[in-house]
């Protein structure tokens, strides 16, 4: 294993380092997900041994023999006892596969997380199992969401589920508890080769050198970082710009970044032929490059400027979402939803607006300014004139019959840059918003 990534400090010392980065303010106890087998035991004995406050938690899927099951529930009550903490249980319901019975535990721990006043749910998947999961994912034939294997932090309808240790080995969890003397009970379905999992873990991993393993982790991170530059919630909208380090990206991340920058809201990977031409660019090989789809890339002081060719414009053009509109005036108005993000809302204003997405009624639109129309902006006792609030805000009275007005079924939703409605004010508890930006014409 190469030194960056082999533990050089106890196991116990070292997952609760890492528990303690990704809890990021969840308050104990945390509900750990407990089959009796080595992963988990070892895990719990690693945690209580760092004094976190724990609460242990075991589903009970009917897979197997009720004499099978009842020793699983023989010895987690002994480790129970032993630590002295609670043991909650839940019997899931019969499901058709391996996905969905996920699924039913996954609800089910939230459940029991909810009732037992948890902050967070833990479960044991460690480095061994995240090189099975990407191994697996290759064998499907999955693409970058598929290859990202197992996340170390996701949250299950409003509480985190975590996975401190990724970082471990099956070896040292397997150690933790023989070195407790924790009693095991192991499950039998884990021996059927028939299972593709199983018969990864049993025939092929053992023969992988550690190399070859670690190989496997590393693309998990270079997937899940991709997919993060993709995410159409979190992409870049006007005029687009890449940084001066563009010039020694590698291509893939290249594309990535481009494709998320786009001036015409995020779209397709550039090609392979295009990323070279961008690049090009970027170390000022060339002085400018056509790239696709009406898009040009042009030196924009120490980095490069990703610019469209704009199209027809319209004072009453569909704005679909995700995606973008042509402004009357020149410009775009990008539209994206976006998900609440773990640390809440952090609200911009200006060009950028954030839309609770539940009070909105499509369609879409953008237009401009009609005569008297009239709506009530965010703050506000009552409803104002479009007009009077363009001129308040200093908007020259030759460009105030085109600026642009994001409406939907019910009337106005953004006098763009200036106002919000009321309507459409984000709460704390809103779970889903539409991101609108305004990349304005060059001298708007």
């Amino acid at each position: 294993m190469p030194a960056a990534n082999k533990p050089t400090q106890p196991p116990g010392e070292l997952v609760a380092e890492r528990l303690r980065r990704l809890r990021r303010g969840a308050a104990e106890p945390y509900l750990l997900a407990c089959s009796g087998g080595y992963d988990s035991s070892g895990l719990l004995q690693l945690l209580a041994g760092q004094g976190f406050s724990l609460v242990m938690a075991h589903v009970r899927h009917g897979w197997r023999s009720a004499a099978e099951e009842e020793a699983d529930l023989r010895c987690l009550r002994e480790v129970a006892r032993r630590h002295e903490l609670p043991l909650q249980l839940a019997a899931a319901r019969r499901t058709a596969d391996e996905g969905s019975a996920r699924e039913e535990r996954y609800r089910l721990l939230h459940d029991l997380a909810r009732q037992s006043g948890a902050g967070a749910v833990l479960t044991a998947h460690q480095r061994d199992d995240q090189a099975e999961s990407v191994l697996l994912a290759l064998l499907r034939g999955s693409g970058l969401r598929g290859l990202r294997g197992i996340a170390a932090r996701r949250e299950l309808n409003g509480i985190p589920l975590l996975r401190p240790a990724l970082q471990l080995t099956r070896e040292q969890l397997v150690a933790a508890a023989v070195g407790a003397g924790l009693p095991i009970s192991e499950d039998s379905t884990n021996r059927n080769l028939r299972q593709r999992r199983n018969w990864l873990r049993q025939r092929v991993l053992p023969r992988l050198r550690e190399q070859e393993r670690q190989k496997l982790i590393e693309l998990a991170g270079l997937c899940r970082r991709l997919c993060a530059l993709l995410e159409v919630e979190r992409a870049g909208v006007g005029p687009g710009r890449l940084p001066q380090e563009a010039a020694g990206w590698p291509l893939l991340l290249l594309g990535a970044q481009a494709r998320v920058a786009l001036p015409a809201g995020p779209g397709r990977l550039l090609d392979l032929p295009a990323c070279r031409r961008l690049r090009a660019v970027a170390r000022r090989e060339v002085r400018a490059a056509q790239l696709a789809g009406g898009i040009r890339a042009e030196p924009a002081g120490a980095g490069v400027a990703l610019l469209a060719d704009a199209g027809p414009p319209s004072c009453d053009v569909p704005l679909d979402v995700p995606g973008r509109a042509a402004l009357a005036e020149g410009g775009w108005l990008t539209a994206a939803w976006t998900a609440r993000p773990e640390d809440g809302w952090q609200l911009t204003a200006g060009p950028i607006a954030h839309l609770d997405a539940r009070p909105l009624r499509p369609p879409l639109h953008v237009g401009c300014p009609r005569p008297g129309e009239l709506f009530r902006p965010l703050g506000a006792a009552g409803r104002r004139k479009l007009k009077e609030l363009l001129r308040e805000h200093g908007v020259p009275a030759a460009r105030r019959a085109s600026w642009p007005v994001v409406r939907d079924a019910q009337g106005v939703l953004w006098l763009a840059g200036i106002a919000l409605a009321e309507r459409a004010r984000l709460h704390r508890d809103s779970e889903r918003a539409l991101v609108l930006s305004w990349g304005a014409a060059a001298g708007a």
